[in-house]
């Protein structure tokens, strides 16, 4: 039996979906299952394993070939087509990469879909950065201004579209919360089986998060956070609004609330620069300097060192999916502030939910005085988050679509 791993580029190892891509490998690899995997850019193992550590990222030796599809266009899938067919296909991000062969069914695929943003986005960024199908800002440029490469656009729009479409309905799909269940379901029509239009059915199945290597720094710190500290843990990436944090971080000063609130996160400057730049902007316009730091690509160690001396933890989306980075400063005994909206919802004490800013600072003036054993249930609570435990629900999703294949 062979499987067909697919996910878009291990390498930026900035966030949970290489984590999740890695974790799904390991549990068909426990299985017995020969794979390949299917992706943009060959994967550097070395890198990989940095960020992952060797425990995790290991079974990417056991790849017997590496399909390297460099941009998501038809020729480029056409060209990957085996003359036999996969018995298992496993996309590992539907969203980002939504490639679908005509034999795939519910039997023999798996989709995990973080969000439907396939399935409505008009976004020339998604088909430049996530897709790869734009490669310059000239042709980003000619392809907004121009009737003709408008046409193109258009083009590819519904190209991705009905790649999305098809993997969607013709794969047993999972998803990270009830939240993203939601959307899906509402994105493809519901359950309704008008013109074959819609989902039938969507798994939740949580994303892997390595609770115990975040659990280790509560277990260390015990009552020893001194400073009323506030991180935010985010890619810096407009879509992440982080200009929520440092509208909230003006108000906790002029309340005198806290000492400092450090934003911590991975960036890819080809793309993000000026969203970073504009954050750093803002910092100053607020005067803010003396309160709100801003670092970029800070490796697992000095996050954790940073986790130790930190209370509380601010998440600025609203609307999130599902929320990893949330999940591991909870582990890691972090008092955990977000939204009254999205996924995290749905494992956060409703206590620590938030439908405004004022609101979320009454909330942070009281979580710094939170027991050490209430951090403790906060931990406890998010082991069922576990690696161990993503690995197990994956295998008897796959178990029980063994004796159709």
């Amino acid at each position: 039996m062979e499987a067909n791993i697919l996910y878009p580029d291990f390498n930026p190892c900035g966030g949970g979906e290489e984590r999740l891509a890695l974790a799904t490998i390991k549990a068909i690899s426990e299985m017995g299952i020969d794979f390949d995997i299917t992706t943009y850019v060959e994967p550097n193992l070395s890198k990989l394993e940095n960020a992952y550590g060797k425990s995790l990222t290991s079974v990417m030796e056991k790849v017997k070939k590496v399909n390297v599809v460099p941009t998501f266009n038809e020729d480029n899938i056409k060209r990957t087509i085996r003359r036999e067919r996969y018995d298992i296909n496993i996309n590992t991000h539907a969203d980002l990469f939504p490639y679908y062969q005509d034999y795939f069914s519910k039997k023999n695929t798996v989709a995990y879909c973080h969000f439907p943003i396939a399935k409505k986005s008009r976004n020339l960024q998604y088909l430049k950065r996530d897709l790869r199908i734009i490669k310059d800002q000239e042709q980003e440029s000619t392809l907004s201004n121009n009737d003709t490469d408008s046409k193109n656009k258009e083009k590819h729009f519904q190209m991705v579209k009905y790649y999305y479409e098809n993997l969607m309905k013709n794969s047993t799909v999972i998803t990270n919360s009830e939240f993203s269940r939601k959307a899906i379901f509402e994105a493809f029509d519901g359950s309704s089986s008008d013109s074959g239009r819609g989902i039938d059915e969507i798994q939740v199945l949580r994303p892997p998060v390595d609770v115990d290597t975040f659990r280790r720094v509560l277990l260390s710190s015990t009552n020893k956070r001194e400073d009323d500290i506030i991180i935010v843990v985010s890619r810096i990436d407009k879509q992440k609004k982080i200009e929520n944090a440092i509208r909230l971080a003006k108000l906790l000063k002029q309340n005198n609330i806290g000492s400092r609130m450090k934003i911590i996160g991975n960036i890819d400057y080809k793309y993000d620069l000026n969203y970073y730049l504009s954050l750093n902007q803002m910092i100053r316009d607020f005067d803010l300097e003396d309160y709100v730091t801003l670092e970029t690509n800070v490796c697992l160690n000095n996050l954790l060192s940073i986790m130790r001396e930190a209370k509380v933890y601010f998440h600025p989306v609203v609307g999130e999916h599902f929320g990893i980075s949330i999940v591991e400063a909870m582990a890691a005994g972090l008092v955990p502030i977000v939204p009254d909206i999205g996924g995290p919802t749905e494992f956060v004490p409703k206590k620590y939910h938030f439908h405004n800013f004022e609101e979320a600072v009454k909330i942070i003036s009281t979580a710094f005085n939170t027991a050490y054993t209430e951090r403790v249930q906060i931990s406890n609570s998010v082991s069922k988050f576990s690696i161990s435990n993503y690995i197990e629900g994956f295998q008897k999703i796959v178990n029980e679509l063994l004796p159709y294949i």
